[in-house]
């Protein structure tokens, strides 16, 4: 008997990985979708399988594809590689750009949204833009964030993020077993320094109008009054 059941499935809605036990698991995504995973070791390697969304692929359903999984291994055969062949696996480029069009109309317009797919292009993709997915290593992505990570911290972080978001995007799917841009390269990367942007000085001559100004908003809390004692 499974752990799962349709009652706490509709009333899960916090972000993660649910076991149903015998290698079947449903996985919530941070914007609350639910699809089916399954992890299991082939070829002594842990592979996540997608078996489809619910509720379209019922729980039974799931159940009944995780065990003729189980069933193909045990007698030899690789269910990952039979479903890389069917559907094909996607290059990092092409997952990066299924991202950025799922995601861009949910996003704000602006810079950080116009040059996402930037950053991308000018360092990831000319080093593993045309691998899949599921062959991009750790050492490809440090590879890509050492030559920048102290020069350019701005960029590098950037770029970590975005790799980090359309990989995880992938562990979701089933298409990958881990994110290989994530905390498992942290002690990879130097520390990187804080920079702090300090607001335009007042000229002192100003002073008497900006503290009429401030003395102008009705508005409570000590805020207010603590700013206009660092005036004075």
């Amino acid at each position: 008997m499974g752990k799962l059941t349709i009652a706490k499935i509709n009333g899960l809605q916090k972000q993660g990985l649910y076991g149903d036990g015998g290698t079947l698991y449903l996985a919530i995504s941070k914007w609350g979708g639910k699809h089916w995973v399954q992890r299991i070791v082939i070829n002594g390697k842990l592979r996540c399988l997608g078996l489809g969304g619910w509720p379209v692929v019922s729980l039974e359903k799931a159940r009944r594809r995780a065990f003729e999984n189980r069933v193909d291994v045990s007698e030899g055969k690789d269910p990952y590689a039979d479903k890389r062949k069917k559907a094909g696996m996607p290059s990092f480029q092409q997952a990066a750009e299924e991202y950025y069009t799922e995601n861009l109309p949910r996003w704000k317009p602006g810079k950080h949204t116009d040059e996402w797919l930037q950053v991308l292009t000018r360092y990831a993709f000319p080093s593993f833009g045309r691998m899949p997915v599921d062959a991009i290593t750790r050492q490809d992505v440090l590879d890509v964030l050492h030559p920048i990570w102290t020069v350019k911290p701005k960029q590098a972080k950037r770029l970590r993020s975005n790799i980090r978001a359309v990989l995880q995007r992938c562990v979701a799917l089933g298409l990958v077993a881990s994110n290989v841009a994530g905390e498992v390269i942290q002690g990879a990367l130097a520390p990187m320094a804080n920079f702090k942007a300090h607001h335009r000085s007042l000229p002192y001559l100003e002073a008497p109008a900006a503290l009429r100004t401030l003395g102008s908003y009705h508005v409570e809390g000590p805020g207010k009054y603590c700013l206009q004692l660092i005036l004075l």
